[in-house]
């Protein structure tokens, strides 16, 4: 397993733009009761519950890299992009194991791709830097691996767990990302919200 902090790829760990879909409340407090969470193994800690996210398009930039008149352009951009995308659904697996920890995931529907593309297409309007590869699929990480694990007791643990099942996708948010490695989280700060059509 994968320690993503040892090769973030970032220029430094704080104030990071991205795209993030955000969760409702009744979703957080579905994976509040996975088991991990009260007991997390060692080299695996849990993601905060205020800071779990649904990750939809790194920018490349950072918060200090853009002039109020850049953010004025990517808001209005972003704004125009999401009018003609709907609120959505997902359908979300059960948490597994995956080369960077603990996620539950789900198909990258016609739907979540349209998303994608908007959102690709907001910030190629609007900004000149090049922007990072898409998720291959959309994903909610739970923990993140920060050494060695013992996958196979972790993924005992996680067979018997329920599938997340469906999740509304009606919100995304602009943040600034920071990146915690020596507690193996992320947190962030919003600075600004776009609603679905």
């Amino acid at each position: 397993m994968r320690n993503l902090f040892a090769d973030l790829g970032w220029k430094k760990p704080i104030g990071s733009l991205q795209l993030i879909a955000t969760l409702a409340n009744e979703t957080v407090d579905r994976l509040a009761s996975l088991p991990l969470r009260s007991a997390p193994p060692k080299h695996l800690p849990a993601m905060p519950l205020s800071y779990l996210h649904l990750p939809v398009q790194q920018l490349g930039d950072f918060d200090t890299d853009l002039a109020q008149p850049d953010y004025t352009a990517l808001g209005t951009a972003l704004n125009q992009a999401y009018d003609g995308v709907a609120a959505f659904s997902l359908h979300f697996t059960q948490p597994q194991l995956v080369d960077i920890g603990v996620a539950v995931v789900a198909a990258a529907t016609p739907e979540w791709q349209q998303l994608v593309a908007a959102s690709r297409q907001a910030l190629h309007q609007s900004r000149t830097a090049p922007l990072p590869e898409a998720a291959a699929q959309p994903g909610i990480m739970l923990h993140h691996a920060i050494g060695a694990i013992d996958e196979t007791a972790t993924a005992a643990t996680l067979q018997d767990c329920a599938e997340l099942g469906p999740v509304e996708v009606t919100e995304v948010a602009l943040v600034s990302m920071s990146a915690r490695p020596e507690l193996g989280t992320f947190d962030y700060h919003v600075l600004a919200n776009f609603e679905l059509a």
